[in-house]
């Protein structure tokens, strides 16, 4: 039995998230056997709304700003 790759997709719904790994049997000859776990994990950063509302209202405020600069 060689590497298998498992790759894990999942959202979290909490700011804390236990994930844990465990070998499948106890004596190793039916199941995977001795597991060796390398973990990664990355968290994406989503915009709030509010965030998104907040720099959309910035723009508007330059552009109008621009827009009274270029009609005098």
């Amino acid at each position: 039995m060689g590497w298998v790759a498992q790759s894990l997709l999942f959202m979290a719904d909490s700011d804390t998230v236990f994930l844990q790994f465990a070998d499948a049997t106890t004596d190793g000859a039916n199941g995977y056997g001795s597991v060796i776990g390398l973990a990664s994990v990355t968290a994406a950063a989503i915009p709030e709304p509010a965030t998104m509302a907040l720099m959309g209202g910035a723009l508007l405020g330059l552009a109008l700003i621009r827009r009274r600069r270029a009609v005098r």
